[in-house]
């Protein structure tokens, strides 16, 4: 039997909505309702399913923070861990901190298994898995969906436009998605029992790890909020107004003049390999205003126009064979640069952070401004927060939400080859990819987004696929509807799926919950479609329709007909989508 390794943190309970403090120097926790992660909560109830079906032995719980984690760690003894340990720190350190201390504890506990939630609520960094994975030289498989146990393990991993799937060996490191399981309600005399348990406690000097701050947070502050949305009560009205604010007809974004770069003098890379057409111009666009020289490495296979204002292009053919080799190679390129920049998708967010980590930086995550060389902001709480961020290290390293920066004008990069990493053997194995649907959301110009009342994968795609085709776009999904097997994960929008800007993004059926809300606020025009007026979505939409998605989306496909305005570009296919 193995020993299980798993950190419960102590966040605010995911149905309240935080402020900013009345100073704007940071989040209002006074009197707030604190809960166990969420994402914790079902890396632990796999541990205890493992436990249960006789492959693991004993489960640690551990937490970070002052003494009120002890509230959280009896809540993961009620639940079934066996021990429960916090490493006493006055706040919660930052990703790069809790990783060394779990790393240095996992060493100490002899663990085989590292087993924690993919991303705390709060800070949405998504990083503390990878960290871990690297410091400790494990294999890392982030974003489990499923989990196979055997002499050589298996995890299904959810990842932009399908499910990977990986092999490795313990000791090993895995991340749990929203899908691994439903976590169990704790019984009442397992509250009681837990409340007689032992918390074990331990400083971070004890396990001679340094939780000195590498970065420091500036503000705090609400996202800008968009301009007041127009109600109509008609197809007619929707397309006119659709068509009065230029959601309709030609697509072709002027490019913008890039400003001076904050840093003239400094060295950008950014890394394309993962990232899909649609995201490597912001990603261009993010590094020329940071430095002076931008480097982009990918695959060559791409238009070169998708990477004007970089300065060389490193082609490599030959791609790492895996996850952790990625990283090794990436941070011994990152030795002659200034800053290294990924897209925040499901591939950046997997090896960037291994690689910070392994280059001694804490790296920053979901990036959606550049105010200065060293001052960044990004999106928190689920994107109801947006925090302002000093680095204060040598090296920068980020994931950058694409749509928020504009494609810059420039010329063509000239094209260098580039060796790829050194082949040796890896940790980890990808056995296949089983991809889900057709063009990418992040490409797409235009996304019908679908919830829950649509009832069934056919109507979801009877009902919105023709409209989706006639706005030459593509279908996207609401949590809620993918969990109901309507759509595939890769269709999932929101803070859990992913993070969309297209020109339209219309909503049918979709309440708005704020999970779903960050992953698509930033999109050009949204369109609500729903039979409840005081809806979260309604109230954030730029034109608000109150009706029946039944009635209400094939008379818009008959509107847009009758006036003959489309979006320029190919029709979508549906024929292989559906759910998995």
């Amino acid at each position: 039997m193995f020993k299980v390794l798993v950190p419960v943190k102590r966040v605010v309970d995911y149905a309240v909505r935080v402020s900013p403090r009345s100073d704007g120097l940071d989040v209002d926790l006074a009197g707030v309702r604190m809960a166990m992660n969420p994402f914790d909560a079902i890396a632990l109830e796999e541990a205890v399913r493992l436990k249960e079906a006789g492959y693991a032995g004993e489960i640690v719980a551990v937490s970070i923070g002052p003494a009120d984690a002890d509230e959280t760690l009896r809540q993961a003894l009620a639940l079934g861990a066996d021990r429960a340990l916090r490493i006493d720190v006055p706040a919660s350190p930052e990703p790069l901190q809790v990783a060394r201390l779990l790393a240095a504890l996992a060493r100490s506990e002899r663990v085989d298994l590292l087993l924690l939630g993919k991303q705390a609520i709060d800070d949405d960094a998504n990083q503390v898995a990878q960290m871990c994975a690297g410091l400790l030289a494990w294999p890392q498989a982030c974003f489990a969906s499923k989990i196979r146990v055997g002499a050589r393990w298996q995890v299904e991993r959810e990842v932009d436009g399908g499910i990977e799937t990986v092999e490795f060996e313990l000791p090993a490191v895995i991340s749990a998605d929203l899908r691994l399981n439903t976590p169990r309600y704790v019984k009442l005399p397992a509250v009681m029992a837990a409340r007689r348990k032992t918390v074990e406690s331990l400083v971070p000097a004890a396990l001679g790890i340094d939780i000195a701050t590498l970065t420091h947070r500036l503000s705090v502050a609400r996202p800008p909020a968009r301009p007041a949305g127009i109600r109509v009560d008609s197809a007619a009205a929707c397309v006119a107004a659709m068509v009065e604010r230029g959601a309709l007809g030609g697509h072709n974004p002027v490019k913008a003049t890039a400003p001076p770069p904050f840093a003239p003098a400094a060295r950008a890379l950014v890394v394309g390999l993962n990232a899909q057409d649609g995201e490597l111009p912001g990603l261009v666009a993010a590094a020329a205003r940071l430095a002076g020289h931008v480097d982009v490495l990918d695959d060559g296979l791409r238009p070169d126009g998708l990477l004007a204002g970089a300065a060389r292009r490193l082609c490599c053919a030959a791609p790492a064979p895996s996850i952790d080799a990625l990283a090794d190679w990436i941070a011994a390129l990152a030795r002659d640069y200034d800053c290294v920049i990924a897209a925040a998708d499901s591939g950046g967010k997997d090896w960037l952070p291994r690689a910070a980590a392994l280059d001694g930086a804490q790296a920053f995550s979901d990036v959606i401004g550049i105010a200065g060389a060293d001052t960044l902001l990004r999106a928190i709480y689920a994107g109801d927060l947006i925090e302002t961020v000093r680095n204060r290290q040598p090296r920068l390293w980020m994931t950058v939400r694409a749509t928020a920066f504009r494609a810059i004008a420039g010329a063509h990069p000239l094209r260098i080859d580039q060796a790829g990493p050194a082949t040796g053997a890896s940790r980890v194995r990808v056995l296949g990819r089983q991809a889900q649907g057709g063009e990418t959301l992040k490409d797409a110009r235009a996304l019908v987004a679908g919830g829950r009342p649509l009832g069934s994968a056919e109507r979801f795609a009877a009902v919105l696929g023709p409209l989706a085709e006639r706005l030459r776009g593509t279908l996207a999904a609401s949590r809620a509807a993918v969990d109901a097997g309507y759509a595939p994960n890769s269709w999932q929008v929101g803070q859990t799926g992913q993070i969309v800007a297209p020109g339209v993004y219309v909503a049918a059926g979709i309440s708005g919950a704020a999970q779903h809300v960050a992953g698509m606020r930033d999109s050009g025009l949204i369109v609500a479609i729903n039979t409840d007026p005081d809806a979260p979505m309604m109230k954030l939409a730029d034109i608000a329709w109150q009706a029946d998605l039944f009635d209400a989306v094939p008379a818009l496909c008959a509107a847009l007909d009758a006036r003959g305005v489309t979006i320029a570009g190919a029709a979508p296919d549906y024929s292989r989508c559906g759910p998995a």
